[in-house]
């Protein structure tokens, strides 16, 4: 049996308005973009907890609320709520 292996998180950074957001995908972004993503959809759809979690950073979501996400547990919330602190240090 393949050892399922986790998926890395995004980067973080803060943008021009000082919003730390994780670093976008422009792969994702421009199949968002041009409404050949839709997260609607997807929504309804039976795919892994740690897919939407993914998909979330690959769009460039911003920590606060990519925490408020009903997917995300209070857990990794935390854990990048603590790593977005240490970026404005």
């Amino acid at each position: 049996m393949a050892k399922k292996v986790k998926h890395p998180p995004q980067p973080m950074y803060v943008d021009k308005q000082k919003t730390i957001r994780f670093k976008s995908n422009k792969i994702i972004e421009y199949l968002f973009e041009q409404r050949l993503l839709d997260l609607n959809k997807i929504a309804g759809m039976d795919f892994p907890r740690e897919d939407r979690c993914q998909i979330a950073q690959l769009l460039g979501s911003d920590i606060s609320s990519y925490g408020d996400l009903s997917y995300v547990t209070g857990a990794e919330a935390g854990a990048f709520d603590q790593q977005a602190a240490n970026l404005v240090k």
